[in-house]
């Protein structure tokens, strides 16, 4: 009570001190202002001096409002550049697995790691455009994203044309709603499936891969290229399987009844694989086992076409990784949109088929998903536009195979043919800032032999092994296995000199381990074979590049040989059905 008594007089005084001069400063300067006037009121004074003593609301409003877009703003810079750094540095699947035999590429990290003095110092260049694309990458039309430059989200007016694209941005962002895609309650029975609604599940298209990663860092590109055969053939009236797995490791056997029992889920039960051969019109596959191989493909490049440490590369690869699985995602769904169509429609008694590439393309065209009037002008969620840039990832993936196999013949080195492949596919698809980006990830691009080192470690293994067993043989067999034209003649002094300072250098390297010496060498205490060991290590390391170089390269024919016949096929495919949409991204 004492306090606020307090607080009552000081108030009070104040108000009293106020009121005195501005009656004061009134009556000197205007004498419009007379206390004693019963036309101004005491509650009119005080409400005036309250008022001139009330701090500015406004701008203090204005300042908070400025400082939270401000936090804001930066906050979101930071999360963008900051949030998802580790990106390119996927969790490590793989510490079971052998560094020497399946290490699998740029995923699996160790801490001697040397680095190459002779690769390109990227920065945090890489890893912020990487974060940067990956967190924008539902929105960005080259990862597979949704491309709000088409006409599809512009047709309904300002507001309506803003709502919609609003919405599409919430859904790109949105956590998928997984389990089915068709759950519209449907009545009936029966075997024919006639207005049954399908078990249809996402499979092939989700964020894990239906192969586990292991699997899949242990395959070659031969068997990648015998899945897109599995894919292409096993559907055919005539096919052999048992001719067809002949001769195949158990790895790849596997593999491809992973894919078959992916694709059966897929689909759904009571709905059978199509049958394929029965004439030669192009797009003859079965859409979801050519989904599979593209997952597997997608998802073996990033484990097995980027060495570890160049992570600039890695941005396009997994660019083009993130492309792939979205645009399968839209195959997919539009098979199971087909098969529902399908089942709604089916008469009693038929048999209901998964979509073959033509049939799912022949679909949309049938029920007019495109505005057949717009053709090729494609809807950007459909089943084309999925196949269509899944397409374009095959053939740039080719095209650079196609170029590699010519450094340096033709091309001055692997950065070269990566580049040359990249405007033979993309040049005049993609925009200028999507062409800076894949530009600045070719800049780091690996040699050729580098890659080919990574492909396939279990031949890299097995040539190392061979190169070390020469070493170890006979001297006078030495030079000739390495393709070395000098030789080594030793005379009974020599032989007994080299066999003396051979004891002297092991009693040496005892004694310097324990000092933490272990990696001296003593050859230089001797003189005279510092050189000639130089020398032979260059000859290995160049007989390992050599053999690892004749491998890849037989891989990659047997890669080509199956990939330009479907790639020259779905090139047919769209230019029937005049689906190949011009449109830069």
């Amino acid at each position: 009570m004492g306090f606020r008594s307090s607080s009552e007089g000081n108030l009070a005084l104040i108000l009293n001190r106020e009121r005195e001069s501005v009656t004061d400063c009134c009556q000197r300067s205007h004498g419009t202002l007379n206390p004693m006037d019963p036309s101004k009121s005491e509650d009119q004074l005080t409400m005036k001096i309250l008022s001139d003593n009330r701090p500015n609301t406004w701008n203090v409003g204005k300042i908070s409002i400025f400082l939270l877009i401000f936090l804001s703003a930066t906050d979101i810079i930071l999360n963008l550049v900051d949030a998802q750094m580790e990106s390119l540095e996927a969790p490590d699947h793989y510490d079971a697995l052998s560094a020497d035999v399946i290490r699998p590429a740029f995923r699996y990290h160790s801490a001697n790691t040397e680095k190459n003095p002779g690769k390109p110092r990227l920065g945090l260049g890489s890893a912020a455009i990487s974060s940067v694309t990956t967190a924008l990458s539902p929105i960005l039309p080259f990862t597979g994203g949704v491309d709000l430059r088409r006409e599809d989200y512009w047709t309904n007016g300002v507001f309506g044309s803003m709502a919609s694209v609003v919405e599409q941005v919430r859904d790109a962002f949105s956590a998928p709603s997984s389990p089915s895609v068709l759950n519209t309650p449907r009545g009936g029975g029966g075997r024919s499936l006639h207005k049954a609604q399908l078990d249809s599940r996402v499979t092939l298209s989700k964020s894990e891969p239906f192969v586990s990663l292991r699997e899949i860092a242990d395959l070659t590109l031969n068997d990648i290229s015998m899945a897109f055969r599995y894919a292409v053939e096993h559907t055919r009236h005539d096919f052999n399987a048992g001719r067809f797995m002949s001769g195949l490791a158990p790895r790849a056997k596997k593999l491809f009844e992973k894919m078959s029992a992916s694709s059966r889920t897929s689909r759904g039960t009571g709905v059978y694989k199509p049958v394929t051969g029965l004439s030669e019109r192009s797009g003859d596959v079965d859409a979801l086992e050519f989904c599979a191989a593209m997952r597997i493909f997608a998802e073996w490049r990033i484990l097995r076409q980027v060495p570890d440490g160049y992570k600039g590369y890695a941005v396009g690869m997994n660019l083009g990784q993130k492309d792939v699985v979205q645009n399968v995602a839209k195959i997919e769904h539009a098979v199971h949109t087909y098969l529902q169509h399908r089942a709604d429609h089916l008469e009693e008694g038929d048999v209901l088929h998964s979509p073959t590439l033509r049939d799912l393309l022949q679909y949309e065209i049938d029920t007019d998903v495109h505005d057949n009037n717009k053709l090729p002008r494609l809807k950007e969620k459909s089943a084309a536009m999925g196949l269509l840039w899944v397409r374009r990832q095959l053939h740039y993936q080719t095209a650079l195979f196609a170029k590699v196999v010519q450094v340096p013949e033709r091309y001055g080195s692997a950065r070269d043919a990566v580049t040359a492949a990249y405007k033979e596919v993309y040049d005049k698809y993609h925009g200028w800032a999507v062409q800076k980006i894949f530009s600045y990830s070719f800049q780091a691009a690996p040699d050729a032999v580098a890659v080919y080192k990574v492909m396939n470690p279990r031949k890299l293994k097995e040539i190392s092994e061979s190169a070390k067993s020469m070493v170890n043989s006979d001297n006078s067999e030495q030079p000739r296995k390495l393709g070395r034209n000098m030789k080594i003649k030793e005379n009974p002094f020599e032989k007994l000199g080299n066999h003396i300072a051979g004891e002297w250098e092991k009693v040496v390297g005892g004694v310097g381990q324990l000092f933490h010496h272990a990696g001296r060498k003593v050859e230089a205490m001797r003189g005279g074979f510092d050189k000639i060991d130089a020398e032979l290590q260059t000859k290995i390391d160049d007989y390992i590049n050599q053999e690892i170089s004749k491998d890849a390269h037989a891989h990659i024919n047997a890669y080509l040989a199956v990939a330009e016949p479907i790639l020259n096929d779905l090139a047919t495919l769209f230019d029937e059905l005049n689906m190949d949409d011009p449109t830069k991204v």
